[in-house]
């Protein structure tokens, strides 16, 4: 299997769980928590945030919340997580 088929399988999987994912996600959360504490010891004020990755934005809104000023820009290989993460962010 080349790079590029594998890539779309992620995205289309990824995307057919976007609803449910982050019940399945404590790990990356747990993860990701982690490493915005470790943030909280840098005295750093960001104008841009990129959250590589981003699946549903559930780590971007507690960015958000610590870098009220910072644009956050939210990248994930499954369109479908991006999309559900704007409807569950405006709802």
């Amino acid at each position: 299997m080349d790079h590029l088929n594998y890539k779309l399988i992620v995205a289309k999987n990824f995307s057919r769980c976007a609803k449910a994912y982050d019940q399945s996600a404590a790990l990356q959360q747990a993860v990701g928590l982690s490493l915005i504490e470790r943030l909280n010891l840098m005295s750093i004020a960001p104008q841009t945030i990129l959250d590589l990755g981003s699946g549903t934005s559930y780590l971007s809104k507690i960015l958000k919340a610590h870098y009220p000023a910072a644009n956050i820009i939210n990248l994930d290989i499954a369109e479908e997580m991006l999309s559900f993460s704007q409807t569950k962010n405006t709802s």
